[in-house]
C-alpha cells in the first residue's frame, strides 16, 4: 500500500478516490517517505475545503506555509490535486510503472464566482502565494505539458459581486441552518436527560424499595443463621463435652494399660534374669557333667588296665603253675 501526504484538507472525493487506488494518507509529514505522493492545490479550493473558522491573516498564513512545505519536500512525486484527479486506475499504473504522462490537460474552467473575490482580495494581501503556487506548477512541467501560470487571470475572471453575496448568504443561511439544526439537536438532548432523569428517578424510587427488601432479606436471614449458629454452637459444646469425657475415660484406661505394660515389663525383666541365672547354673552343671566324665572315664580306663593286669596275672599264675607242675612232674619221674 502507497502513501500519500498533503498540508491541506483535500476535498473527501479526491481523498476517498486515492483510498480506492491503495493509497494511505500520512498526517505526520516526519513520515514522508521518497515514493510519498505529495499534493497540493488552488488557494480558491484551499478556502472553499476549510473545515473551521480562520481569520483572513490567518488564512493566507496558512496557505504561504503549506506551498512553502510542499516544495520543500523536492519529491519528484509532487502532484496537483487537478492534474492527478483526471487519472484512472490503470493510467495511473502505466505512469509509475512506465513513465507514460497522461498530464496533458490544462486548468482552463473559472472558479468558484462567490470564492474569486475571497481569493482575489487574499492573493492581493499576500502575493507571495502565486509565486509560489506557479513555483510549484513549474517544478511539475516536466509532468504537466501546461502549467497553470495563468492562474491570477482565472480569478479575476471569476469574480462577481452577485454571486460573493449569495456565497455569503448561503453561508449565512447555512450557518442559520447549522444553528437552528444544533440547538433543536440541544433541546432533543434536553429532553431526552429531562426523560432519563425521571427514569433515573423512576429506578431510584425501584432501587429504595429494592434495597429496602434486600435489607429486609439480609435482616431475616442474619437472624436465621445466628439461630442456626446457636443451635449448631450449642450442639457441637454437647459434643465437645462427651468427647472430652470419653478421652478423659481414654486417658485412664491408658495409663492403667501404661502400669499393666510396666509391671509386664518388670516380669519379663525379673524373668529374663532367671533365665540368665538358669542358663549359668546350665552351663555350669554341663562343665561338672564334663569334669565327672571325663574322671568317669578315667576310672573306666583304671579298671581296663586293672582287668588287663588281672588277666595279665591270671595268665601268669596259670603258666607259673603249668611249669611248675611241669617241673615237678619232670623231678619226679
Amino acid at each position: 500500500m502507497g502513501t500519500w501526504y498533503s498540508p491541506f484538507n483535500l476535498n473527501k472525493v479526491f481523498s476517498d478516490k486515492l483510498e480506492s487506488y491503495g493509497y494511505k494518507k500520512i498526517k505526520n509529514n516526519n513520515l514522508v517517505k521518497s515514493d510519498t505522493l505529495i499534493f497540493y492545490t488552488t488557494p480558491d479550493r484551499i478556502i472553499i475545503d476549510l473545515d473551521f473558522d480562520i481569520a483572513d491573516d490567518d488564512i493566507s498564513n496558512l496557505i504561504l506555509k503549506g506551498y512553502e512545505e510542499v516544495k520543500r519536500f523536492n519529491n519528484k512525486y509532487i502532484f496537483s490535486e487537478f492534474h492527478f484527479s483526471q487519472l484512472d486506475l490503470n493510467q495511473l499504473d502505466d505512469y509509475f510503472k512506465n513513465g507514460v504522462s497522461f498530464f496533458k490537460k490544462s486548468i482552463t474552467n473559472n472558479l468558484n464566482k462567490g470564492i474569486a473575490l475571497i481569493c482575489k482580495e487574499l492573493l492581493f494581501k499576500t502575493p507571495e502565494i502565486l509565486g509560489i503556487y506557479k513555483d510549484l506548477e513549474l517544478v511539475n512541467n516536466l509532468i504537466i505539458n501546461e502549467p497553470d501560470l495563468n492562474y491570477i487571470e482565472r480569478v479575476r475572471k471569476s469574480i462577481n459581486i452577485n454571486e460573493t453575496v449569495k456565497y455569503l448568504v448561503n453561508l449565512k443561511i447555512n450557518y442559520y441552518e447549522l444553528e437552528t439544526k444544533f440547538y433543536n439537536e440541544i433541546n432533543n438532548l434536553n429532553k431526552k436527560n429531562s426523560s432519563l432523569n425521571e427514569t433515573i428517578s423512576d429506578k431510584e424510587d425501584i432501587n429504595q424499595k429494592q434495597k429496602k427488601h434486600f435489607e429486609n432479606q439480609i435482616a431475616d436471614l442474619v437472624s436465621s443463621s445466628k439461630k442456626d449458629f446457636d443451635d449448631f454452637y450449642n450442639i457441637s459444646n454437647s459434643k465437645i463435652e462427651e468427647l472430652k469425657n470419653k478421652l478423659s475415660l481414654k486417658t485412664e484406661k491408658e495409663s492403667e494399660l501404661d502400669k499393666e505394660v510396666a509391671e509386664l515389663k518388670n516380669s519379663l525383666c525379673i524373668k529374663s534374669n532367671k533365665e540368665k541365672e538358669l542358663d549359668l547354673e546350665i552351663d555350669l552343671l554341663k562343665n561338672n557333667n564334663k569334669d565327672l566324665k571325663n574322671k568317669l572315664d578315667a576310672k573306666d580306663r583304671d579298671y581296663k588296665s586293672a582287668v588287663d593286669l588281672i588277666k595279665i596275672q591270671d595268665q601268669l599264675s596259670s603258666k607259673s603253675a603249668h611249669l611248675i607242675k611241669r617241673s615237678l612232674k619232670n623231678k619226679y619221674l
